[in-house]
């Protein structure tokens, strides 16, 4: 019934999110370690983001990021993000983020792929790409 819903998409993102913890919460006894971003929209919450760590605690946040670059990152968002910003301005955050993980973090990867998810689905960005540092 639960997997009908889904294919259906009749439950909201905060329906699907919880049933995600309840799937990781069996897996926590397994030896690895995952944490996620889960994201959706709905036509009667509208936007979500989630959090969900390796414990499969979780979280709702108006923004998020996780790994070594969150460290270098998450004041970022904190300063800049607004809860009524543009997907224009969005989108120079996220490049305002690789950029400072370009100057900070040890790897530095020259390309990234960006999706956005809004109510009219997932729709795929061109991809942010940094000139290669010098060798």
């Amino acid at each position: 019934m639960v997997m009908n819903c889904l294919q259906q998409q009749q439950l909201t993102s905060h329906a699907e999110t919880w049933l995600t913890v309840f799937g990781v919460g069996n897996l926590i006894a397994t030896p690895y370690h995952v944490n996620l971003l889960l994201a959706g929209y709905d036509e009667h919450e509208g936007p979500a983001l989630y959090y969900m760590d390796y414990l499969a605690a979780l979280a709702k946040a108006p923004f998020a990021a996780h790994g070594y670059g969150a460290f270098l990152t998450l004041s970022i968002l904190d300063r800049y993000y607004t809860p009524t910003i543009s997907r224009e301005k969005a989108v120079e955050l996220l490049r305002k983020c690789l950029e400072e993980l370009q100057k900070r973090f040890i790897l530095n990867l020259p390309n990234f792929s960006v999706r956005i998810i809004d109510k009219n689905g997932i729709h795929d960005l061109a991809n942010i790409s940094f000139p290669k540092q010098g060798s």
